[in-house]
């Protein structure tokens, strides 16, 4: 039976994802996979996983164990308040400002939900990451590339843009963004505040990485937008506990002005009632008897170690290739100035090179960065970096393109 004349709209709007497509090959053992950004799981906190689940279920069940608000555990949404106060320099009311979501990618799912509408002009960074660009764009919106250097998505373009178009939303990820590991300078920051009062229009401040910073790099400089605007009406901010503590338990949050809380949390509840609620519970027991500050330091140094591991091979194979030095963040993002379409070359590299990279061209809006790679370095061994970077090579070496 032929159920495409059933499907709706929205989903007939949707794609296979690559890197899913690949997956099949990504499991073979010999394969490293510099495709995924995913944390590697040595630096999971598993010690304390089963102390902190007993300690949930007797200090919490059964609540623990029941269904829960559909915006999150209390106790969970004040201890990320308290966090965010101390961590990332701004205030949040745990009611009625804080929503827990499942993952980021709930998050911009219902921020789509919320404000996307067929022809909604959506200012996006090129390049920006796949997910965020999918909730979007499957709702109807009609995403506008806004271009970007070393120091982040370009006011001057973003303007030039909303003198044509009126536009609704722009999303960014301003520290170590994904895929290019650019971090937005504090001076644009206030100047895309200014833009967003200027052609009113709202900021999806997505922060995964924030924390993830490295030597050299100071607090001031990944101060989130959210907290450089004094009313906090045009940001709403998100964030993620998936690279920084278990990805399984797929805990990130939201922080948005009450009236927006309001009426997420009515299409929230229609498609999930609540998230985990065990989950959240052991998430608030982590983030208030475990030192979580401790735990982001061992992670700065370990990545840190890593991406410059990754970095000095890269350097050393890829010596005509510009590399520019990572300051947070887990991907490297580099052009090889071809106009070769390298999605249609992933699978031969998998299978024939036994290493898999992320064609740059997937995170175009606009169908360009055709010649552009992005490589995660953070859930590979340092031997295994070496390795892959060095079968990298030889493939692009193979296609003439270094």
């Amino acid at each position: 039976m032929d159920y495409n004349k059933y499907f709706s709209s929205i989903s007939k709007r949707l794609s296979p994802s690559l890197l899913r497509s690949m997956s099949k090959y990504l499991h073979i053992p010999e394969v490293i996979s510099f495709a995924g950004a995913a944390p590697t799981p040595d630096t999971f906190p598993l010690d304390t996983l089963m102390t902190l689940a007993q300690r949930v279920k007797e200090k919490y069940a059964p609540d623990s164990f029941q269904y829960g608000p559909t915006c999150g555990v209390g106790l969970l949404r004040e201890s990320i308040a308290k966090y965010l106060v101390s961590e990332r320099g701004f205030k949040a009311q745990a009611s009625g400002q804080i929503v827990i979501t499942s993952g980021s990618q709930q998050a911009l799912h219902l921020l789509g939900l919320l404000f996307v509408e067929e022809e909604d002009k959506i200012a996006v960074e090129l390049p920006s990451y796949t997910g965020g660009l999918a909730a979007m764009a499957k709702l109807g919106g009609s995403l506008v590339g806004v271009a970007m250097d070393q120091e982040g998505l370009i006011p001057e373009d973003l303007e030039r843009l909303c003198q044509k178009d009126n536009f609704k939303l722009l999303y960014t990820i301003p520290n170590f963004q994904n895929p290019t590991g650019i971090c937005l300078s504090l001076k644009r920051r206030r100047q895309v505040l200014e833009l967003a009062s200027k052609y009113d229009f709202l900021i999806i401040e997505d922060d995964p990485y924030g924390e993830l910073y490295y030597q050299g790099v100071s607090r001031e400089i990944i101060q989130p937008i959210y907290a450089l605007e004094a009313e906090n009406q045009r940001v709403i901010y998100l964030s993620s506990f998936s690279k920084t503590i278990l990805p399984g338990f797929r805990q990130a949050y939201l922080v948005a002005p009450n009236s927006v809380v309001t009426q997420l949390n009515l299409l929230k509840e229609s498609s999930d009632l609540c998230g985990g609620i065990f989950d959240q519970y052991w998430l608030h027991e982590f983030l208030v008897e475990e030192d979580y500050p401790k735990h982001l330091q061992y992670l700065r140094q370990f990545y840190s170690a890593k991406a410059r591991v990754m970095e000095d091979a890269l350097r050393r194979i890829f010596t005509s290739v510009e590399i520019s030095p990572l300051r947070g963040g887990m991907f490297f993002f580099f052009d090889l100035d071809t106009n070769l379409d390298l999605t249609r070359y992933l699978s031969q590299c998998i299978q024939e090179f036994k290493v898999a990279f992320m064609p740059g061209s997937v995170f175009y809006a606009n169908q360009g960065g055709l010649g552009t790679v992005r490589v995660c370095f953070s859930n590979e061994s340092d031997e295994n970096l070496v390795l892959g970077v060095e079968r990298l090579g030889k493939f692009f070496r193979k296609l003439k393109v270094i």
